[in-house]
This record gives C-alpha cells, structure tokens and sequence, in this order.
C-alpha cells in the first residue's frame, strides 16, 4: 500500500497537510468498477442496507436484477404494441 503527501494551501498562513492512501487493484469483473453513484435514502433504508455483509455488492447485484427486470418488460411491451 502506498501513501502520497498532499500539502494544500489555504491561505497564506495555513497549509493543510493530507494523507492519502493509493489503492490500485485488479479484477476479475466483465466491467471494471470506475463509476460511482449518489442518490438519497432514508435513514432506516440506510440502516437495513449497511448491515448486511459486503453491502456494495448487495446494492450493484439488486440494481442490476432490477434493471434487466426493466428491460425484459420493456421488450414485452414493445413485442405486444
């Protein structure tokens, strides 16, 4: 694990100093994990998702479940117009 040193300047009498760890990683995945998104949710929906082991994976599994459900329907109804 590497570690950079950002120094930034705030003003010039005081400089913040970060630490920063690197990560770099490989993976087995068809499609590398570089996006990221942000959406709001209740605090007990939070609660229940975050508690459940390795949760990420969790979330992209169902969203992922739950698209190609929309995708399925999309071609029924497309099929059926």
């Amino acid at each position: 694990m590497g570690y950079t040193i950002r120094i930034v300047k705030i003003d010039r009498t005081m400089t913040k100093i970060r630490a920063d760890i690197l990560t770099r990683f490989t993976t087995e995945r068809e499609e590398p994990l570089r996006e990221q998104l942000t959406l709001r949710v209740s605090a007990s929906m939070k609660k229940k998702i975050k508690g459940r082991e390795n949760w990420q994976e969790f979330v992209r599994e169902t969203l992922d479940k739950a698209l190609a459900e929309l995708e399925k329907e999309e071609e029924k109804n497309l099929k059926s117009a």
